[in-house]
């Protein structure tokens, strides 16, 4: 059986907006470290608050 390490695992919080990101961020990026996986946020969202074009 294939397996994939969880090094290659990668977590995104979810959300549209700064503000839904605040709500998951957290909780993802903590089940992250408990399992080694990786986190990557989502950075247009945070730069840019999801406006269009971007």
């Amino acid at each position: 059986a294939s397996r994939v390490a969880d090094a290659d695992v990668l977590l995104m919080p979810e959300g549209q907006t700064r503000e839904e990101l605040e709500s998951t961020r957290r909780v993802v990026a903590d089940l992250a470290l408990e399992h080694g996986y990786r986190y990557t946020p989502r950075l247009h969202v945070d730069l840019w608050n999801d406006a269009p074009e971007t």
